[in-house]
């Protein structure tokens, strides 16, 4: 077979001479195949030997081998590795028309970083050798863009983007509040993950982050100076709350307690206790709020406190049940650690908590309150 009187038309192109056409639903640039998308390259045309349609059929196959290059003449072959290893193909030859899938061979592997291009050879049954079709063609947008499974540099996504079988990974050297990475629905509508996400690094969610049963940030913040502090508008549908503190309570004449009241309930509603280690030793009740901690002998304390509040529904029984523990380390060198709980006889919603101390001292410090839905 010679050279000049081999002829290929790609028909959905409408060009005469060498050609390739790629469809929608390949992944060519994917570094890892995904498993319900081929990795292959339809290769199909219409081939001509001296002016004539071929017909090759069965045992008289056309033979293809195809392969990439690094520039259109010359240059290095790129894939498939190995000097002497092509993609080939036995193909059928019906009214000069034939197709064949390139990687069906060779596992296609797309070579990033350099131009592509294309060299199809092929040999007719009783031809000595292989013949190239009318040259190198180069790889153009349309065969990288097609179903790409992975993108070097930004996209846009207008619409729904679902990955099912492997994870969905997105990467990049940064990912700040410069550059974030925004999940986002249609108005009113929210955005699920089903399954797995993982977050190497920080996470801000603007709004509740809805998990099943999962913690929600209800309040972060400083406490300015004063006897008392309200978080309020909280959201009445959570059934647990906890609470940390950091901070401390200054000096006064006598000792002052940490309370904690929720909405504000000043009623003798609570029964609350804790029992003190370390320096002092001993338990004590508190009736008007529940008992967090305390400083002594008048020095000023600072503090650290972890305390759980949550709803208890036994039967016509609706009550609030607390627990938790703090450290106190008072500026005369002593430290009491303080382990308690209590209860607080109340049906109602929460919708507020109130910090503070029993005896009209001041403290201040960093407040964070987790609120968890039944």
């Amino acid at each position: 077979m010679r050279r000049k009187n081999i002829l290929v038309v790609l028909v959905s192109l409408g060009l005469m001479g060498f050609g390739i056409c790629v469809y929608a639903g390949l992944d060519l640039i994917a570094p890892a195949p995904l498993t319900n998308v081929p990795q292959l390259i339809p290769y199909h045309g219409i081939l001509e030997k001296d002016g004539a349609l071929v017909n090759a059929i069965d045992a008289q196959t056309v033979s293809f081998r195809a392969s990439l290059w690094d520039a259109p003449v010359d240059g290095s072959k790129v894939w498939p590795a190995g000097l002497d290893v092509f993609d080939e193909h036995s193909v059928n030859v019906v009214n000069g028309r034939f197709t064949f899938n390139i990687g069906e061979d060779v596992a296609y592997q797309h070579v990033l970083g350099t131009a592509l291009y294309l060299d199809i050879q092929v040999m007719g049954a009783g031809d000595a050798d292989f013949v190239q079709l009318g040259g190198r063609q180069r790889f153009l947008s349309a065969p990288f863009a097609i179903a790409a499974s992975r993108s070097d540099g930004d996209f846009d996504i207008n619409g729904a983007i679902t990955a099912s079988g492997p994870p969905l990974s997105i990467q990049g050297s940064a990912i700040n509040s410069d550059d974030p990475l925004s999940l986002q629905g249609s108005s009113g509508a929210n955005t699920t993950v089903g399954g797995n996400l993982a977050v190497a690094g920080d996470m801000t969610v603007t709004g509740d982050l809805v998990a099943g049963n999962l913690w929600t940030k209800v309040f972060e913040g400083d406490v300015p100076q004063g006897p008392w502090f309200v978080v309020s508008g909280l959201d009445n549908r959570h059934s647990m709350y906890k609470i940390f503190f950091q901070g401390y309570i200054l000096g006064n004449a006598a000792d002052q307690r940490l309370l904690l009241r929720p909405n504000n309930d000043a009623q003798a509603h609570y029964r609350s206790f804790v029992t003190m280690f370390g320096d002092y030793a001993g338990g004590e009740w508190e009736a008007t709020g529940l008992y967090l901690g305390r400083s002594c002998c008048g020095y000023t304390g600072v503090i650290n406190l972890e305390y759980n509040l949550n709803a208890s529904n036994i039967g016509s029984l609706n009550f609030y049940v607390s627990s938790g523990s703090s450290t106190f380390f008072n500026t005369n060198g002593t430290i009491i650690k303080f382990s308690g709980g209590g209860s607080w006889g109340s049906s109602a919603n929460i919708t507020s908590l109130t910090l503070l101390t029993s005896g009209g001292g001041n403290f201040a410090g960093r407040l964070i309150i987790f609120g968890l839905k039944p």
